[in-house]
C-alpha cells in the first residue's frame, strides 16, 4: 500500500465508527492498540483462492459456525467499488484477523457482510457507490478470530512468568549524528525464521508484542540483535536497545 493516505486514530474511534471514502487506500495507525503478535506475511490477496482454501480447511459448515476466515472480503458482492484500509498498531504491529463491519453513514444501515482483516492487518470491502462508509471493529467477533483491542486475558499470559505482563521487541535506531531514524523499514525476525516488516516512528523506535525470544532486526544492509524484555521492565518511553545505523 505505498503512496497512501496515513491517519491515526484511536480504539474509540474505530469502535463508533471511522469515515473512509470508496476507491480510497488508507493506512489507519491505532494509538492505543497493541495488536497481534509477530505474524508470518500470507502474500498476496485473492478473493476466490482465500475462499477455496477456507471451504477446503473448514467445510461449509464449520465455515459458517466460526464465522469469516481470515481475509475475507466485506460488504456486498459484485459492488463496483472497493475500500481497502490496512490497519496498524503504532508500534506497527499489524492488526490481523479482526472483523470490521460496514455502514452507511446516509442511513446507518449495515452494508453487506462483514469483512475480516488478514495477517497483513489488510481489510477489503466490496460497496455500491463511489461514497463514504463508515468502518467499525466488531465487539462481537467470534473467540476463533479474537478482537485484538478488547478487554479479555492476552492469549499469551498462561505463558508469561507474570500474568499481568507480556513481552515486548522495543528498539531505537539513530544515524551517525544520534538523530533517530524516522520513517525506515526494519525487517524483524524470530528465531524460528518467521519475519515481517516495520517501520520506525518518529522517535525512530519499533515496538511490538511478541513471544519471549532473540530477535534478528535487518536494517541499511545491517544486522542487528536483540531480546525481547517484559513490559513490567519498561520506564517511560526509552527503548532498552538502541543502536547507532549509520547510511
Amino acid at each position: 500500500m505505498a503512496g497512501v493516505e496515513e491517519n491515526s486514530v484511536t480504539l474509540a474511534d474505530l469502535k463508533s465508527g471511522v469515515q473512509l471514502r470508496a476507491g480510497h487506500e488508507v493506512l489507519l495507525i491505532v494509538s492505543d492498540g497493541h495488536g497481534s503478535t509477530l505474524l508470518k506475511s500470507a502474500g498476496g490477496w485473492d478473493e476466490d483462492e482465500a475462499a477455496a482454501e477456507s471451504a477446503a480447511e473448514t467445510g461449509e459448515s464449520d465455515a459458517e459456525e466460526a464465522g469469516p476466515a481470515p481475509g475475507t472480503v466485506g460488504g456486498v458482492e459484485g459492488g463496483a467499488y472497493v475500500i481497502e484500509v490496512q490497519l496498524h498498531a503504532a508500534g506497527g504491529t499489524p492488526l490481523a484477523h479482526e472483523r470490521v463491519r460496514i455502514h452507511d453513514p446516509d442511513t446507518g444501515e449495515e452494508v453487506g457482510e462483514p469483512g475480516v482483516t488478514d495477517e497483513n492487518g489488510v481489510l477489503k470491502a466490496r460497496v455500491p457507490a463511489d461514497k463514504e462508509y463508515a468502518i467499525h471493529i466488531d465487539a462481537d467477533a467470534p473467540e476463533e478470530y479474537p478482537d485484538a483491542f478488547s478487554d479479555h486475558e492476552h492469549p499469551l499470559a498462561a505463558h508469561l512468568p507474570y500474568p499481568d505482563e507480556h513481552a515486548v521487541l522495543h528498539v531505537a535506531l539513530l544515524d551517525a549524528q544520534g538523530d533517530p531514524l524516522k520513517s525506515e523499514t526494519v525487517q524483524v525476525k524470530d528465531e524460528a525464521g518467521t519475519a515481517q516488516e516495520l517501520k520506525t516512528d518518529d522517535r525512530g523506535t519499533i515496538e511490538l508484542q511478541v513471544e519471549h525470544g532473540l530477535f534478528t532486526l535487518q536494517v541499511r544492509g545491517k544486522e542487528l540483535v536483540a531480546h525481547s524484555v517484559l513490559s513490567g521492565e519498561l520506564s517511560g518511553e526509552d527503548a532498552p536497545y538502541r543502536f547507532v545505523v549509520p547510511s
